[in-house]
């Protein structure tokens, strides 16, 4: 797990519950993550199907759609996006040596 990402997580439930949208349990952020961490972590979209035996992962991608989903969700997803990428961008720099 990269640094910030649990800070991310929380955001993103904090968004979701103001959206009114899916309640993100302990499970869900588990598979998730878990999901993602199989692809190599960073940025994906994980697609779920929740059934009567829990959270199966349908598919993980590199890359997302979410052009639906700001306004059913009331979540910013390309702003969640940009300040992902900015902070990695940062640690980043901050990683390398000075000159």
């Amino acid at each position: 797990m990269h640094r910030g990402d649990r800070e991310d997580i929380g955001r993103l439930e904090d968004q979701h519950r103001a959206g009114g949208g899916l309640e993100l349990d302990s499970e869900l952020i588990g598979v998730s993550e878990a999901a993602a961490q199989a692809v190599g972590g960073g940025m994906v979209a994980v697609d779920l199907f929740e059934t009567d035996d829990g959270y199966l992962v349908n598919e993980v991608n590199a890359t997302m759609e979410f052009r639906n989903s700001v306004d059913r969700t009331g979540v910013d997803i390309p702003g969640f996006i940009a300040d992902y990428v900015l902070g990695r961008a940062e640690a980043a720099a901050s990683e390398r040596p000075v000159a």
